[in-house]
């Protein structure tokens, strides 16, 4: 537990610094490197599995980590603290989310997910890391004109950087550095190799926090399957709590830190982004490795909850502050019905 809460600490502070450092926008980081890096128990989990031919525990984490990420992850974030969102900055990430889970439905019709589909959605995770990289920041117009007022030397049209931390802090980043060197700006050689160091240091602080979430999710799971073996309960059941809840842990740590720092852009990001992972990376490499076998329950009943919590995910964004706790609290519910719905279903 104090691995995932000390490294979620570290890699939000750490991506966001990135973000401006990079002149991206905290929504975007939370789109790639803070949901990618959230990501990893799932992905390493599904790995293991396809090599094991579980390709059961492959659907199942897929689809158990959406559910949970809105279900669980949203529910608590939201009941803890306040999310103010400009709705028009994240409804089309969440409508091509919810995109996502529809194809996915469909490719799980005929109870399949083949080597060549697992093709087809690795081609596409990349084809969405491209577009992702090539977005431009959210940064208004007037923001650029006030930095090259007071950055650049009226004279000689020189770069005047008396104050690297505070230059970042208006605005300069390596997006900036080559605007001006386009447009000509003779900018000073030891601002552009400082910015880079700054960047990989950040990067490895990113992943001294993304370790510790790693070990601290995995150990957290092993030891709650050893406790529940240990009183003799079921290890189906175990599996569909503490494995499905453990591998979203990285997620509600991170999201729970970012909520609790006002970083309401990373937040969405990271949520947003680890479906898309879950359902594009995950579910493509793992496909590529074995073919993922389906049940009629995952038809039938697992994958309309998806569905559904996708919706409940869009609803979520569009509405406004005031009704986001009432909506976080049926969140909470319904997952918590899920869960025992679930359980039901197992023992019978």
């Amino acid at each position: 537990m104090i691995l995932l809460i000390k490294g979620a600490d570290l890699f939000v502070d750490e991506a966001a610094r990135i973000a401006r450092l990079l002149g991206i926008s905290g929504f975007v980081i939370g789109l790639t490197l803070v949901s990618i890096g959230t990501s990893l128990p799932e992905l390493a989990t599904s790995i293991l599995a396809s090599f094991y031919k579980q390709s059961t525990i492959v659907i199942g984490n897929i689809i158990g980590s959406n559910i949970a990420n809105i279900g669980l992850v949203l529910g608590i974030a939201t009941v803890m603290t306040t999310i103010i969102l400009k709705k028009n900055e994240y409804l089309k990430d969440s409508l091509l989310l919810m995109g996502l889970f529809i194809f996915f439905f469909i490719l799980a019709l005929d109870k399949t997910i083949s080597f060549s589909e697992g093709i087809i959605l690795l081609l596409l995770f990349l084809v969405y890391l491209y577009r992702l990289l090539k977005r431009k920041p959210i940064r208004g117009e007037e923001t650029l004109k006030k930095f090259l007022k007071e950055y650049i030397h009226p004279v000689n049209g020189k770069l005047n950087l008396k104050n690297y931390e505070q230059a970042i802090d208006q605005g300069v980043n390596y997006r900036i550095y080559g605007y001006l060197l386009r447009h000509g700006v003779d900018v000073k050689g030891d601002f552009k190799s400082k910015l880079l160091w700054d960047v990989y240091k950040k990067l490895f602080y990113c992943t001294i926090g993304l370790t510790a979430i790693f070990f601290g999710a995995k150990y957290l799971v092993t030891s709650a399957i050893d406790i529940a073996l240990f009183f003799t309960i079921s290890p189906t059941i175990i599996g569909i709590t503490a494995i499905a809840i453990g591998t979203s842990l990285p997620e509600l740590f991170v999201t729970i830190t970012s909520a609790k720092k006002g970083l309401s852009s990373i937040l969405i990001g990271n949520l947003i982004g680890s479906g898309i992972t879950n359902i594009l990376l995950v579910g493509g490499i793992a496909a590529i490795i074995t073919p993922l076998t389906l049940t009629t329950a995952d038809i039938f009943f697992y994958l309309p909850i998806m569905l559904f919590m996708g919706l409940a995910f869009i609803q979520f964004v569009r509405s406004k502050w005031i009704s986001k706790v009432f909506q976080g609290i049926l969140l909470l519910l319904f997952y918590t019905t899920f869960l025992f719905f679930t359980i039901v279903f197992q023992v019978l």
